[in-house]
């Protein structure tokens, strides 16, 4: 096995056997093959390297970008995370995947003629915020605006001992940490998407990208500065006073800007929480991929505020939260989105002090459901998958897969309608399917979709 050089050649030195058969491969999807027999010195392979698609990167108002931008392609039926196929083009892996000229062209070859695409670029330091959509094979005058991208992290330390703050991990930081800048020319850019690997912002970002100790911002500018701000960032945290502070982007050529705020305690005793489910919980301790986790406990506090600890797998049955300012308490278990609350209609005191305090919550009356999503030919469908959880009330929850089973536990009993959201299922598999299904307390539904 070997790879071709830049003329599409390849010399093979030694002969398997007098006669053979040499099978050619582009891009892992197209093929062709040639037999060899005694006496041959040269064979000539001729694969059909599918579609191409060309074009130009360039600037707002036309200015072409340097050589070197990273230009990358998928398939929009493609079920994996587009940041896994830029951490391919990066390492030079297969894919559909090619780097500017100096006048901002660029030609990738390889394009399934049955498929549709995304297309984006990135780059030292230069973004677009989302890819173009619905790209057709052999398009040939496909251009891709980018800009400037200004980046910064924001960590949070605790101000006595200058160390990360005294918040568990499980703490759901949405609500609690706030930016805000008054520029309305900045364009933001959801950090982990493909076009920050491309542009080059360190991947361990991404982890921490929703966390209560870092906040990632991203952005571009229509003009060139320096820096772009100042953004304000409010932060309110479990046994912290409130913090506000100012900080600038600065252009991600130069590296992710680093900022660090200092926070006060406020809390001089911490505590630990038990939660503990009591029955058996309908569906049993299945490991489901879901995108956000299944539930919070919801703590809320003598001056009002509340605090929410995520709950990510509802088969586990025992959740320790900790540390957490001592105090009194009122508690609730909001499960997908507040679909669910328990125990219904009411909620629990509970004083957090030296000693572990415990929370029971019963969930044997509750139901599940499981949703199976078949194609044409009666096959599983088994990749990533968004679900629209809608009650009778008309409250509606969003539930995203990573891959199957897509079992949705924890609902209190009555009718729902359930819809499949697919935008990334193929063109043979279900899609934007509704259905009706009857949740009973203890047992698990079957709510079932096939492709039309």
């Amino acid at each position: 096995m070997g790879r071709t050089d830049v003329t599409g050649s390849i010399t093979i030195s030694r002969r398997p056997q007098p006669e053979f058969r040499i099978r050619a491969r582009y891009h892992g999807r197209f093929e062709a093959q040639a037999d060899v027999s005694i006496g041959s010195t040269e064979v000539v392979i001729a694969v059909d390297a599918g579609g191409l698609v060309s074009g130009r990167v360039v600037f707002p108002g036309g200015t072409p970008v340097p050589a070197g931008i990273h230009v990358l392609a998928w398939s929009m039926t493609d079920t994996r995370p587009a940041r896994e196929f830029a951490d391919d083009a990066l390492h030079e892996r297969d894919g559909l995947h090619a780097v500017t000229s100096s006048d901002g062209r660029f030609e990738i070859r390889g394009f399934d003629r049955a498929q549709t695409y995304n297309i984006t670029a990135a780059g030292d330091g230069l973004m677009r915020k989302q890819p173009l959509r619905s790209i057709e094979p052999d398009a040939t005058s496909v251009l891709i605006e980018i800009d400037v991208a200004y980046g910064a992290v924001v960590t949070l330390l605790d101000a006595q001992s200058h160390t990360p703050l005294r918040v568990p991990g499980s703490f759901w930081p949405f609500g609690a940490v706030k930016t805000r800048v008054d520029d309305a020319t900045l364009t933001h850019f959801v950090p982990g998407g493909a076009e920050s690997i491309l542009a080059g912002v360190d991947t361990r970002w991404f982890e921490h990208r929703d966390s209560y100790s870092h906040h990632v911002t991203l952005c571009s500018s229509p003009s060139r500065r320096e820096a772009v701000g100042p953004f304000t960032i409010h932060a309110e945290l479990p046994g912290y006073e409130p913090v506000e502070a100012e900080f600038f982007a600065k252009p991600l050529s130069q590296g992710v800007h680093l900022v660090e705020v200092l926070v006060t305690p406020s809390a001089t005793q911490w505590g630990q929480l038990r939660v503990v489910s009591v029955g058996t919980l309908a569906g049993g301790p299945v490991a489901t991929r879901t995108r956000l986790p299944a539930g919070f406990v919801v703590l809320r506090d003598e001056r009002g505020g509340t605090l929410r600890y995520a709950l990510s797998d509802l088969g586990t049955g025992l959740w320790t939260f900790e540390p957490i300012p001592v105090g009194q308490y009122q508690a609730t278990l909001l499960l997908h989105g507040g679909l669910t609350r328990v125990p219904s209609g009411e909620v629990l005191s509970i004083s957090i002090g030296s000693e572990p305090a415990t929370l029971v919550f019963p969930v044997e009356q509750l139901g599940a459901v499981e949703v199976l999503v078949r194609d044409r030919d009666g096959a599983a469908y088994s990749s990533a998958l968004t679900l629209d959880v809608e009650r009778p009330s008309g409250a509606t929850h969003s539930v995203g897969f990573e891959s199957a089973p897509y079992l949705v536990q924890g609902l209190t009993p009555g009718e729902y309608s359930i819809r499949v959201l697919s935008p990334f299922l193929s063109r043979s598999a279900a899609d934007g399917g509704t259905g009706q299904v009857v949740i009973r307390g203890g047992e698990v539904s079957v709510l079932e979709f096939s492709a039309p």
